[in-house]
Parts: C-alpha cells; sequence; structure tokens
C-alpha cells in the first residue's frame, strides 16, 4: 500500500525544510565566527588551505609547520577553492558546510521515500536527520570535512538501492576526498551491500574503501607529513 500526499504540498514541504535549515545553520555558524567563537583548529586549518587551494597552490599550514594533507587528507576542499578565489574569507567554508549538510535531507527523503513507499516515511527520515543533534552541534561547531560526509553517503545508498552501480561508487570515492579515515566507512558500507545481496557493488566498494584507506594512510599521510603519520600512535598516553 502506498502512503502519499499531494505532490505539490510534498514538494512544498521538502522546499521549506531545506530552507529553513540552511538559513538557520549559515546563520549560527556565521554569527559564531563573528563573535569570536571560532577557533584556528579547525577552522583556521581548513580555511588556510582553502586559500593555498584557490591560489593553485599545494596546501601548507602554518599551524603544524608542514603540508596540511600529510595531516589531514581532504581534497574534497577543492570544491571551495573557486569561491575562495573570488571571496576568500572563513565564512565561505561555514555557509558551504550549512548548504552541504542541509541538502543531504534531500537523497535521505527519496531513499527513505523509495524504500518504504510512504511519502510521510520519506519526510520522518528528512525531519529526522535535520533535527539531530549531533548534526547540528557538528555545524555549529567550526568547519570539519567529516560534516559535509552525509552529503556523499546518502547518495552512494540511494543509487546503490536504485541499482545504479556506478552512480553509487563515485559518491563513495567523493567521500573518500573527505577524511583520511573515511576509507574504513565505505569499506563497511561494501560489507552492507553485501549482506543486501549487491554483490558485485559491495565488492567494489569493499576494494574502493580498503585501498583508499590504506592508500592514504601508509602512503599520501607519511609522504607529506612531517615525520609521518600518528593516527595509530597513542604510546604517548601511557
Amino acid at each position: 500500500m502506498r502512503y502519499t500526499l499531494n505532490v505539490e504540498i510534498e514538494k512544498w514541504i521538502i522546499r521549506f525544510m531545506i530552507v529553513a535549515a540552511f538559513l538557520v545553520f549559515a546563520a549560527v555558524s556565521v554569527v559564531n565566527h563573528e563573535r569570536f567563537l571560532t577557533f584556528g583548529w579547525d577552522l583556521g586549518f581548513y580555511d588556510q588551505i582553502a586559500w593555498n587551494l584557490s591560489r593553485l597552490r599545494l596546501p601548507y599550514s602554518t599551524l603544524v609547520d608542514a603540508p596540511a594533507f600529510g595531516v589531514r587528507f581532504s581534497p574534497i576542499l577543492l570544491v571551495f577553492a573557486p569561491f575562495y578565489r573570488l571571496f576568500p574569507d572563513a565564512r565561505i567554508l561555514l555557509t558551504g558546510q550549512a548548504l552541504l549538510a542541509t541538502l543531504a535531507v534531500y537523497p535521505f527523503y527519496l531513499l527513505g521515500k523509495r524504500v518504504t513507499r510512504s511519502t510521510y516515511v520519506g519526510i520522518a527520515a528528512a525531519l529526522s536527520y535535520l533535527t539531530f543533534i549531533g548534526l547540528e552541534r557538528a555545524v555549529f561547531f567550526d568547519f570539519h570535512p567529516d560534516t559535509i560526509l552525509p552529503f556523499f553517503i546518502a547518495w552512494s545508498l540511494y543509487f546503490a538501492h536504485g541499482k545504479r552501480p556506478y552512480l553509487s561508487l563515485l559518491f563513495s570515492f567523493f567521500m573518500l576526498l573527505c577524511k583520511e579515515w573515511v576509507g574504513l566507512l565505505v569499506a563497511a558500507m561494501g560489507v552492507m551491500f553485501l549482506f543486501q545481496k549487491l554483490k558485485r557493488l559491495g565488492v567494489m566498494t569493499l576494494a574502493l574503501g580498503l585501498v583508499g584507506f590504506f592508500s592514504v594512510i601508509y602512503l599520501v599521510l607519511p609522504g607529506l607529513g612531517n615525520g609521518g603519520t600518528t593516527i595509530f600512535s597513542f604510546g604517548a598516553f601511557g
């Protein structure tokens, strides 16, 4: 049985949710910045990366005195580089983060609607995502590439369920560009696809995640970093 709303009402509800959430997320983030409630770690660190990328330079961090991608592998910041070229301001990162975090609601809505054949469940999934306290805290606290991950995760899952494996893989690849640890998450999604009997996609996603993770951890970070990565090194804590 299908449970649906009037199509026009449905569209306006989703539009309103997206616009309202973006305005709140962006406004709070910018106000925090203007009230000196943002920090060198992490907003200043990523601001410096985005500025260097906008000037077609290899990102270098004066906070750690080393190539920035040897500390945090986040080439997804190339998305913000054109805007930084025009407006070199940290608020570009904050508003961009708010926008991408908000737009993730649309594929979550589509996925919920497709899986359950219920418009109400799709809208409920969207509302649950936007009102999740973890998302809100992440958006309101500086800038982190992790916060825009849901946008790529949601589209990857949506295309996987829609039997469009290559688009799903494309968004899984974009996930790898967000942070050095994300390959493990991509690999876990591959295992999930295997359990969902999406064998071909599962194998490809699992392989993509593992290759991406170990390449970044053992090749990219040590190669660019100042003495290698310490992601697995907690000896200093006893």
